[in-house]
């Protein structure tokens, strides 16, 4: 049995309801990825970084809805 585990980097603009995903296939490249985020935007607290691992971003944007508009919603129903 093979991992199917992806690694999604959430980067969220509070007060704009952005987000920026960014997929990584192995752990230890999203562990250093996630580490840098945190460093560069330490003591924003308009930012909100958040590593996920899952086997599909459409699952990441229903597991973790509240990272998403309205619209990124509806395209994963």
């Amino acid at each position: 049995m093979t991992d199917t585990t992806k690694y999604f980097l959430l980067v969220l603009q509070r007060t704009s309801g952005d987000v920026r995903v960014e997929e990584f296939n192995s752990e230890p490249e999203a562990l250093v990825a996630h580490k840098a985020e945190e460093v560069a935007y330490q003591g924003n607290p308009d930012i909100d970084v958040l590593l996920v691992g899952s086997d599909s971003l459409e699952t990441v944007r229903i597991t973790h809805a509240s990272y998403f508009g309205s619209e990124d919603l509806l395209a994963a129903s």
